[in-house]
């Protein structure tokens, strides 16, 4: 059985620590069976925890680092990781924790591929309910993924509104043994507009 882990904003980032962070396994689970999943899809991930979070916690306060550290996805980044994909509006602030992963894992020769939608804030495939075009493009990137690894067949069923993807800078050179794609980061330029149906 193949499991894929995925979800938006805090939802993405357990995703991110079921993948990558193997001390969470309960003491007596059975470890013949693992519950790393094969590839994630994460759609805006904060992939490091902020120490304030734990500000009015009961936590005392010279373990507010440690804990953000423990909390967070890229304290964890290691070769052999799952294949990745991952969306973020370039306004997002959650951004630069994940361009700092996908550096680190494409060192490791992990797959990650980071799409970026230019001026778009977090959550900005589904910020507007009138203009379903970003929601059906990310869906149809993300199926393109998934059907890359294997794990789907066929055409994506979500028709792809635009927006053309093109290399953020010049393409990455590929680390030795990196799958084609390992190394793509693209902009996302703005969709035609397209309601919903």
């Amino acid at each position: 059985a193949r499991v894929i882990a995925g979800g938006g904003s805090a939802g993405a980032a357990c995703a991110a620590m079921a993948a990558l962070n193997d001390t969470l396994d309960a003491r007596d689970e059975d470890r013949s069976v693992s519950s790393r999943p094969d590839a994630l899809v994460l759609y805006n991930p904060p992939m490091e925890i902020p120490a304030r979070i734990w500000e009015g916690s009961s936590a005392p306060r010279n373990e507010y680092e440690k804990l953000a550290a423990a909390a967070s996805p890229n304290t964890y980044i290691r070769k052999g990781a799952p294949p990745a994909i991952m969306f973020f509006g370039t306004a997002d602030p959650l951004l630069e924790p994940a361009r700092k992963y996908v550096r680190e894992a494409h060192a490791l020769d992990n797959r990650v591929e980071l799409f970026l939608a230019r001026d778009q804030r977090h959550g900005f495939f589904n910020d507007n309910p009138a203009d379903y075009s970003w929601h059906a493009s990310v869906l149809w990137i993300t199926d393109r993924f998934l059907t890359s690894l294997g794990y789907l067949d066929g055409r994506p069923t979500k028709r792809f509104y635009g927006p053309r993807a093109r290399p953020a800078a010049a393409r990455r050179p590929r680390p030795h043994g990196c799958p084609p794609a390992c190394g793509r980061i693209a902009i996302l330029s703005t969709p035609r507009l397209r309601k919903r149906s």
